[in-house]
């Protein structure tokens, strides 16, 4: 069954090759960017291309985003950097963190948005600081 999303990431034109296949298949928008940089909107992506993330990240690829919710499964943000990728739930682009009854913080989820932040501020400096 597809599950249609709306996916946005941000990579270097330099790894547009590892993407292709994925942009060739979805109904895409690419903005080549002047820091080397490109902008990508896909629609109609089937499950937010979870599963692709995991092998672009182990290939050494950098990149960044985020996919919206479909009927199945919730938005979520991602970033990959140096072979390490980290995906944390979000709401309007805006990380999620659960909280107990007891009005705890869920550490396991914290800790991956910390993870996240880590991971998505060094692909930001990797794509956009080398023009």
């Amino acid at each position: 069954m597809v599950d249609p999303c709306i996916l946005h990431f941000c990579f270097r034109n330099s790894d547009r090759a590892q993407f292709a296949d994925m942009l060739a298949i979805n109904e895409c928008e690419e903005d080549a960017q002047d820091d080397g940089s490109v902008e990508a909107a896909a629609y109609a992506v089937d499950g937010g291309f979870n599963d692709d993330w995991e092998k672009f990240a182990d290939s050494g690829v950098t990149f960044y985003g985020y996919h919206s919710q479909g009927a199945y499964y919730g938005e979520y943000l991602f970033a990959a950097f140096d072979g390490q990728v980290a995906y944390v739930p979000c709401y309007d682009t805006l990380p999620c963190v659960g909280v107990q009854e007891d009005m705890q913080l869920v550490a396991m989820e914290l800790d991956s948005v910390r993870r996240y932040y880590e991971l998505l501020e060094k692909a930001k400096e990797y794509i956009h600081g080398h023009g």
